[in-house]
């Protein structure tokens, strides 16, 4: 049995005490405001008011190591592991050591934030011991008495560094014409996959603007057993349309252009590779741009390359920078396949492209070509966007044809209740003239109470019952 917890703390006692309240946290508040504070307590308080708070906050999740300013000297070696890159202290933005603390997880090898560890990588280890257990590594040198030609035989791996890249790309913006020369001599027969490497790609760049017109000209030469292959590559093309926008000379236009035209069709299909096309189109001339446009229609291409996902972007660059008679020759041949292109998820967007041309008859062209499949236009995804454009167009010719051809059609159902084709029943009844306004009022309102329960019944409902005093397009 335990015993009473009064007989053994009289401070619990109940017998002679009563407390009339008690504090928030559920202690006994005593009234007797005379009594003495035990020592220990008083101890306590004071040691607490004699507490500074510390200056700075430290993260419980940051790890506890020692600052490098404090133990530095202690430290048998001052300088860095070998880095990632061998070229790291080349670049501007390398963070002095003393600024940062020792990382505890390098020092066993566990560190798997590796470069970009916030905290300084050195090791404890006797100096002949670190440099033994070490791969080889080259001597990093210091941007103040580094010589470009230091570099030797090096300087193919420091053209695939990120940090020695970066500093041949300095080196070429100070328009030093030796020490251009020097990098042009030394990257030219590296140039083919250079092109394609995702740090040597800027280079190659840099190099392609600061080089001259023979130079670039050697450079076309080097790269066109591999042109294709490197056009394609996801880095290779910027290379390749930073060559083709830098061309100051006729020769070096001709000899893109022989290089580029076996391969119109295959880089237009590519994702990179199309890129290289949409530079052509932009940079050369409109009459030097016609291997293009003479590839694309003919051999019956233009169906293939406009009902692609990225050709059909090629075809629109094509009608933004072509001549009169490319464009007049290219968009006859989309109207002619304005049937098939319409129903596409790609091509359709050429045919309404074309729309927006500034050639007479286009749009007359294309609706009579789509005219006698209207129904069936109207109730296709992509080709009712199409019919919606014909519609909303300025030709007062082609929605009268567009009209006339819906009044005729008896089951008026099958079109309200389509998902698409009540977009265009709605489309009419907002480009429609007070006539032709009526008239479709007259073919719609009995088949009304078909679609009550539809989504789009009150929008139809409302264009029905619109103002007349409302402004109509006139019909002459």
């Amino acid at each position: 049995m335990i015993s009473n917890l009064n007989d053994q703390f009289e401070a619990f006692s109940m017998n002679n005490e009563s407390f009339s309240s008690f504090r928030r946290n559920g202690s006994p508040i005593n009234e007797d405001k005379n009594e003495d504070i035990p020592e220990f307590i008083t101890q306590l308080l004071d040691e607490q008011n004699d507490f500074e708070p510390p200056k700075s906050h430290t993260s419980f999740t940051e790890p506890h190591t020692p600052s490098s300013t404090k133990y530095v000297s202690d430290l048998s070696i001052s300088e860095p592991s070998a880095p990632i890159s061998p070229f790291r202290n080349l670049s501007t933005t390398f963070i002095s050591q003393r600024n940062q603390r020792i990382c505890k997880f390098y020092q066993i090898g566990q560190c798997k934030f590796g470069d970009n560890c916030k905290f300084l990588h050195i090791k404890t280890l006797p100096q002949e011991k670190l440099i033994s257990t070490q791969t080889p590594h080259f001597e990093i040198i210091s941007p103040s008495n580094v010589c470009i030609s230091d570099f030797g035989s090096d300087f193919s791996k420091m053209c695939h560094d990120q940090y020695g890249c970066r500093y041949l790309q300095r080196q070429l913006e100070d328009n030093n014409p030796q020490t251009t020369k020097y990098i042009f001599e030394q990257m030219l027969p590296i140039i083919t996959p250079l092109m394609s490497d995702p740090f040597g790609n800027y280079l190659c760049q840099k190099l392609i603007e600061v080089v001259n017109s023979e130079q670039r000209i050697q450079i076309i030469r080097k790269i066109t057993p591999t042109f294709f292959i490197i056009s394609k590559n996801i880095h290779g093309t910027r290379s390749i349309q930073k060559l083709i926008s830098c061309y100051s000379t006729k020769e070096e236009q001709n000899m893109l252009i022989n290089v580029i035209s076996p391969y119109v069709i295959e880089l237009i299909f590519d994702s990179n590779g199309n890129h290289v096309i949409q530079e052509c189109l932009k940079t050369f001339g409109k009459s030097d741009n016609g291997f293009i446009f003479d590839t694309i229609v003919n051999d019956d291409n233009l169906v293939k390359v406009a009902t692609h996902k990225h050709g059909c972007c090629v075809v629109q660059r094509c009608i933004d920078y072509g001549n009169r008679q490319q464009l007049i020759t290219l968009i006859d041949e989309i109207v002619k396949n304005s049937l098939i292109l319409v129903k596409d998820a790609f091509g359709n967007y050429v045919v309404q492209y074309i729309l927006n041309v500034d050639i007479v008859g286009v749009i007359i062209d294309v609706t009579k070509m789509l005219l006698n499949d209207l129904i069936d236009l109207s109730m296709q995804k992509f080709s009712s966007n199409v019919i919606e454009k014909l519609i909303r167009s300025d030709e007062i010719e082609v929605r009268q044809m567009i009209f006339d051809k819906f009044l005729q059609i008896k089951d008026v159902t099958k079109l309200l209740q389509d998902s698409y084709a009540n977009y265009v029943i709605q489309t009419c009844l907002d480009q429609s003239s007070v006539e032709y306004h009526s008239k479709l009022s007259n073919w719609i309102t009995p088949h009304l109470s078909t679609i009550r329960n539809t989504p789009y019944y009150k929008k139809i409902q409302n264009k029905l019952r619109r103002d007349e005093n409302k402004q109509h397009y006139s019909v002459n």
